[in-house]
């Protein structure tokens, strides 16, 4: 007779039966344990792909919601739709002599355009509110997009003939007097679009000129003073390319808005 496990009345068989059923009740919870550990990752796995999801559609929401409006037709009108502007600030800095620099708010308002055009300057103009769609159409551009300040966005070229969309704080540069450079922008969120602006520009020269859909420059826009009207001059002469227009565009004094000639195209 045994005395295993501590029972003086047991005999060797039972003990036997009684350590395989120990063994058995040990290995039946730790496959329990086991299911339950899988169990718990298999949860766990489910909560982050329906996070996933969840930040997906979010993320398609918010896109379509400030990506409504597209950019202006190509035979739209030479102008600018819906657009106004505040000067904030500036100065004539005596290093640069013949030249001023400014800071100025633009606001466009839901639907609001601007055909295809140049500047005269070299220009940063970043977003505040609202979303931008631009597309580069001949020149150089960057882009930042917003970062922090220890990580800055990074500026990198901007395709041709690709539109890109600006949230707040991405902000575009180009430099006019480097290489000739010509755009269209337009508000594609549904809200108004606000736009910060510093410019550095020859005194005296126009800020905006248009360009129709056969190339030719024409078009001139007042200074941001709060107005958003343009007086269309017409093509300058047949044949005329982008670059010969912007020239004689320059040397030829703009109309006033509301002479009496062609007022039918004064938008």
């Amino acid at each position: 007779m045994s005395h295993h496990l501590g029972s003086p009345y047991l005999s060797d068989e039972a003990i036997r039966r009684r350590e395989a059923y120990v063994r058995d009740r040990v290995r039946q919870a730790g496959c329990r344990d086991d299911r339950d550990a899988v169990s718990g990752r298999s949860v766990a796995r489910w909560f982050v792909l329906v996070l996933i999801a969840t930040v997906s559609v979010c993320a398609l929401v918010t896109a379509g919601a400030l990506a409504k409006n597209g950019p202006p037709p190509p035979d739209a009108t030479p102008g600018a739709v819906g657009v106004g502007g505040v000067p904030l600030g500036g100065v004539e800095p005596a290093v640069a002599a013949g030249y001023r620099l400014e800071v100025v708010e633009l606001t466009w308002a839901p639907g609001a355009h601007a055909s295809r055009h140049f500047h005269p300057t070299a220009l940063v103009t970043c977003v505040q509110e609202g979303a931008l769609g631009f597309e580069l159409r001949v020149g150089a551009a960057t882009l930042t997009r917003g970062g922090t300040a220890d990580a800055p966005g990074k500026p990198e070229p901007i395709a041709l003939n690709t539109e890109v969309l600006l949230q707040p704080r991405d902000c575009i540069a180009f430099d006019e007097f480097a290489t000739h450079r010509e755009h269209t922008g337009w508000n594609a969120g549904d809200g108004p679009l606000v736009l910060w602006e510093a410019r550095l520009l020859k005194t005296g020269e126009p800020f905006t000129t248009y360009v129709d859909a056969q190339g030719h420059a024409g078009a001139v826009a007042p200074r941001a003073t709060g107005g958003s009207q343009t007086a269309w001059l017409g093509s300058l002469r047949d044949g005329a390319g982008p670059g010969d227009g912007r020239r004689a565009c320059r040397n030829r004094p703009a109309e006033p808005i509301g002479s009496g000639r062609d007022r039918s195209r004064i938008g």
